[in-house]
């Protein structure tokens, strides 16, 4: 939930943006990705993700390749 993680960014004095992805989702993901590489000037994403969902793929990891954006996901695959 939202307020835990503005409890933990708090604690330990990290920035917490929040924002807003709509339709078409995928394309919004892409211009939000870059916008947060331009405008903030970060160079690496780092997820929380652990595993694919239905099958599919790791969704940031793809919104990501557009904006040429890494991606850090310490907790993929890992067995809980």
């Amino acid at each position: 939930p939202i307020h835990l993680i503005e409890k933990q960014v708090n604690a330990i004095n990290l920035p917490h943006l929040l924002l807003t992805v709509e339709a078409p989702i995928k394309e919004s993901y892409e211009e939000t990705i870059q916008q947060l590489k331009e405008r903030y000037k970060i160079e690496t994403l780092i997820t929380g993700d652990i595993d694919e969902i239905a099958g599919h793929s790791n969704w940031i990891e793809e919104c990501s390749k557009k904006p040429n954006m890494k991606v850090l996901n310490p907790l993929w695959k890992k067995a809980l």
